[in-house]
């Protein structure tokens, strides 16, 4: 199968295409300005494209699938609703007619949870309302909408992701509290006994897009990826402080409202999938990034020293 990734600069489109390339596709790694850092054992499988996604008129490589990563995320200062509507709104609008016009036979699209904007409900469904959301997860939402209105001739799926963790990533808010267990900061946190599942390992989303790949989809549909089986927010704390080695100042306190699960009825009934445990993807992150923190800095103090540095980072 040749499978097109777009965003392959960014973290997420970036291991799926090693991960998809590994696992025997023929990848496609669409590029804006960063080009694709590409593993050395699953190049000859990948070709580059660069492309600015967001300019239409789009003519690029045949393919089979396509898996669409690239996206203005809130992780970029400073980038006003234009600039999330001309980027995350208008490529899935110029990507459709790509896959029209490519007889592509599955748009793979990387939602968010985001799109619910202010949740009430102590556990999100895919069916819940949308309030308020913010200008990228309203971006993101109208891709959805383009997708389900051109699903007669290009089925697809949207995966709502939450927060996303992996090697060397943590830009969430699971990322910043592991490092702050590594460093013995203090972590103040809300709502100590609401469920906690926000939370998708970077191999879960691979692990996903690989099922999906491997079954004939028609339509639309929207699914939220996220861990199963929810701990409370104390109990995924301390997982992270024992994960780590450290124990850290906790401070729970209370607030009404903002702390959710997310549901996962639709993905393990309908799609008859089952993702990690909460508490497994948790614990493994947390003691991934402890490791890599104290390999960096076994590295860092052998470059001071003057001492040869073997071995290279993963």
């Amino acid at each position: 199968m040749r499978v097109l990734v777009t965003g392959a600069g960014g973290y997420v489109g970036n291991w799926l295409v090693n991960r998809l390339a590994a696992a025997g596709h023929d990848v496609v790694a669409h590029y804006h300005r960063q080009a694709h850092r590409l593993a050395p054992a699953t190049a000859d499988r990948v070709s580059l494209w660069q492309c600015d996604l967001a300019r239409g008129d789009i003519s690029g490589p045949a393919v089979d699938t396509i898996i669409h990563t690239a996206a203005a995320q809130p992780t970029r200062k400073g980038l006003s609703a234009a600039d999330y509507a001309a980027t995350n709104t208008m490529i899935a609008r110029n990507l459709i007619a790509y896959a029209r016009a490519r007889g592509v036979r599955l748009l793979i699209h990387t939602s968010t949870v985001s799109v619910y904007g202010l949740v009430t409900e102590p556990v999100v469904m895919e069916d819940a309302p949308l309030r308020a959301p913010d200008a990228y997860g309203a971006s993101k939402y109208l891709a959805e909408l383009l997708l389900q209105d051109a699903a007669e001739e290009v089925p697809g799926v949207s995966i709502r992701l939450p927060g996303i963790v992996g090697p060397g990533y943590t830009m969430s808010w699971l990322g910043r509290t592991v490092q702050k267990a590594i460093a013995g900061e203090e972590i103040a946190f809300y709502n100590p006994d609401s469920p906690f599942n926000n939370v998708a390992a970077i191999e879960e989303v691979g692990d996903f897009i690989q099922f999906l790949l491997a079954r004939t989809l028609q339509g639309h549909q929207v699914v939220n990826l996220a861990a199963s089986d929810p701990v409370p927010m104390a109990e995924a704390i301390d997982v992270i402080c024992s994960s780590v080695g450290s124990n850290p100042m906790r401070t729970p306190s209370d607030r009404p409202g903002g702390s959710f699960a997310i549901g996962i009825d639709r993905l393990t009934s309908e799609f008859g999938y089952t993702p990690r445990p909460a508490r497994e993807v948790i614990g493994a992150f947390a003691a991934a990034t402890a490791a890599f923190a104290e390999m960096n800095a076994e590295r860092q103090a052998a470059m001071l020293s003057g001492q040869p540095v073997g071995g290279s980072q993963p």
